[in-house]
């Protein structure tokens, strides 16, 4: 619970700024899930009229004293079917595009789809990391602020 709660103080302050100087609406969303098998917690700040998002995560029982920085966008792109919810299919979904960043560098690509029927409540997909290893992804939406 501290390391959520930092997090979130971290990402709001960050954007509180970039609200100001750009006189932009923000929406917070607050994620519960995992990378592989390992339980993390996700925090996205999106404004409301750009398709921007900027957050961070960080895993809740391996060193949660790390936090992972996000930046990313969301438009729609097809899904491939090993991600998207439908697998019998390839669809056009609503797909959130991150970049990790570790101490500055970009060190992982994440690329997440939407359930159609849920909407961004639930997410999954992959993340790629710089070194070629690839993780599932998902993610479940605990709060929105």
């Amino acid at each position: 619970m501290r390391y959520t709660l930092l997090l979130f103080l971290l990402v709001a302050n960050f954007w509180a700024g970039y609200a100001q100087q750009t006189n932009q609406e923000l929406k917070t969303y607050v994620y519960g899930g995992t990378v592989a098998n390992l339980p993390i917690r996700v925090t996205l700040v999106f404004s409301i009229d750009a398709p921007i998002f900027k957050g961070s995560y960080y895993y809740t029982t391996y060193h949660p004293e790390t936090i992972y920085i996000l930046e990313g966008q969301c438009g729609f792109a097809v899904c491939n079917p090993g991600i998207s919810f439908s697998k019998n299919i390839v669809s056009i979904d609503q797909i959130i595009m991150l970049r990790e960043y570790t101490n500055g560098k970009v060190t992982a690509n994440i690329q997440l789809c939407s359930d159609a029927k849920e909407g961004i409540k639930k997410l999954k997909g992959t993340m790629l990391n710089t070194d070629g290893k690839s993780f599932v992804v998902t993610l479940n939406l605990l709060n929105t602020h």
